[in-house]
C-alpha cells in the first residue's frame, strides 16, 4: 500500500543559545550541523529556528526508530522538558518588546484525513499551532490549498517568504503540512552613518573583487581575536538580540575555518571576547535563499523518516505516513538602520570612515564571513549565514 503523503512548511529566525536549556541546545547543534552540509564558497542562510520548529512538530508525532533516528540527528533528548523548554523560547520571542518579532505555527490537513486528536492537542498546546482543514485530492482544491498556505507565509513574514511551496511540490497523495514561521526586524543599538557608507571592494577571493556599499564606524564592542579569526558582536536595540560575525583573518580562510568550528562556538566567543573601541566596515547586503533539505536530512542520518518504515503513529494510527520534502526559505537585508530578516521551511510528507586611533583595531569585512543572530534572552540561533559573495 502507498504511503500517505504529508507537508510541513517553516519559518523563522535566529536567536542566541543557552547550553543549559535542551531546547535551545538543539536548536543550535541542529543549525549547524546543517549548515555544514551545504556547499561551500556561495551565500548561505538558514533560519535554525525554523527548521527545528517545522521538525519538532513531525518529531512530536514519531514513534519507534523514527523517533530515534529524528532525535540523534536534532540533537534532542527525548522527554517531556524539551517541549516545555521550545514553548518558553517561542512565548520569549513572542514577549520581545525591544524588535519587531512574529513568530506563528499551523497545521494543514487534509479534509477527509484522520489526525489523532492528542497529537493536534499537544502540537496547539506546545507550539501555539491551529490547524486547518483543506483537499489536497483534486488539482483545483490543492492549488487553492498552496495558496492559501503560502498566503499565510507571505502575511507571517511580512511578504518577504513568497510563493514557498511550489504548483509541484504538493500532490493528491498530500494528506498534512505543518507550517511555521518567524520574522525579525530590529534597529542597531548604535546605528551606522549613512553619511559614512562608501563603495569599497569586497574580495570573493584573491583574484575576484566587486565595489559594494561598506558601512563605516568606531564603536566599542565585545571583541575576539585568535591567530585565524576576528569576531565581533553587534547588538540590537536594547541587547535584545545581537549580529556575531566571524572574519577568517586570510581572504580565502573562510572554507578551512567553518571545518573546525564547533557547537561551543558561541560560548567560546562570549567566554572571550573583551569589550575593545574598533574600528568597523561592514557590508550592506541583502541575500535571499532556499533549498530543499530532505537529501541534507538523509545525509546526516535522518533516512528512516524518509522510507518505507518510517512511522508517525502519533500522528495517524495506520503507519502510513512518511517524509517527503523540506522546503527552507529565507531573506535577510542589512543596512545602517538595522537588520530584517524572515525565514520559511516546508517538509512534505507522502502517503507511503573616521581617521583611526592609535593602536585601534580595525575589523573591515572584505572578503568572505560567518554570521549569526541570536537571542541573548534565551541564547537560540535565530539565523546563521555565510556571506560569499556581494
Amino acid at each position: 500500500m502507498k504511503k500517505i503523503l504529508f507537508s510541513i512548511i517553516g519559518i523563522a529566525v535566529f536567536m542566541q543559545i543557552n547550553a543549559q536549556n535542551l531546547a535551545v541546545k538543539s536548536i543550535n547543534n541542529f543549525g549547524l550541523g546543517v549548515y555544514k552540509q551545504l556547499p561551500t564558497n556561495e551565500n548561505v542562510f538558514i533560519s535554525p529556528y525554523s527548521t527545528s520548529s517545522a521538525l519538532a512538530m513531525t518529531y512530536a508525532g514519531a514513534v519507534a526508530e523514527t523517533e530515534k533516528i529524528m532525535a540523534e540527528v536534532m540533537s534532542i533528548e527525548p522527554g517531556k522538558d524539551f517541549f516545555i523548554q521550545f514553548n518558553l523560547i517561542q512565548k520569549s520571542l513572542l514577549n520581545n518588546n525591544n524588535s519587531t518579532i512574529k513568530t506563528a505555527n499551523s497545521l494543514w490537513i487534509q479534509q477527509d484525513y484522520k489526525i489523532e486528536e492528542e497529537y493536534l492537542e499537544f502540537v496547539k498546546e506546545t507550539f501555539g499551532a491551529p490547524y486547518k482543514k483543506v483537499d489536497f485530492k483534486t488539482d483545483k482544491n490543492r492549488e487553492r490549498a498552496r495558496k492559501d498556505i503560502n498566503k499565510w507565509v507571505e502575511n507571517q513574514t511580512k511578504d518577504k517568504i513568497q510563493n514557498l511551496i511550489s504548483p509541484t511540490l504538493l500532490n493528491a497523495g498530500t494528506r498534512l503540512v505543518l507550517t511555521n514561521a518567524i520574522y525579525f526586524k530590529s534597529a542597531w543599538e548604535k546605528s551606522f552613518d549613512v553619511n559614512r557608507t562608501k563603495s569599497d571592494l569586497f574580495y570573493i577571493n584573491k583574484t575576484d573583487n566587486e565595489a559594494i556599499d561598506f558601512m563605516n564606524k568606531s564603536m566599542v564592542v565585545n571583541y575576539y581575536e585568535d591567530n585565524i579569526v576576528q569576531a565581533i558582536e553587534l547588538p540590537y536595540k536594547e541587547n535584545a538580540l545581537s549580529m556575531l560575525i566571524f572574519l577568517p583573518k586570510q581572504i580565502e580562510g573562510l572554507t578551512e575555518w567553518e571545518k573546525s568550528i564547533t557547537s561551543e562556538f558561541l560560548r567560546n566567543f562570549y567566554s572571550n571576547a573583551k569589550k575593545e573601541e574598533i574600528k568597523i566596515s561592514f557590508p550592506k547586503f541583502k541575500m535571499e535563499y532556499k533549498l530543499e533539505l530532505s537529501k541534507v536530512l538523509t545525509d546526516m542520518g535522518m533516512g528512516n523518516a524518509f522510507s518505507k518504515e518510517a512511522d508517525f503513529s502519533k500522528i495517524n494510527k495506520d503507519k502510513k505516513l512518511k517524509l517527503d520534502k523540506v522546503i527552507h526559505q529565507t531573506f535577510i537585508a542589512l543596512d545602517e538602520a538595522g537588520t530584517e530578516a524572515a525565514a520559511a521551511t516546508a517538509v512534505v510528507v507522502m502517503r507511503k570612515t573616521a581617521i583611526a586611533k592609535l593602536n585601534q583595531k580595525v575589523f573591515k569585512a572584505n572578503h568572505p564571513f560567518f554570521f549569526v543572530i541570536v537571542d541573548n534572552k534565551s541564547n537560540s540561533i535565530l539565523f546563521m549565514g555565510r556571506m560569499a559573495q556581494p
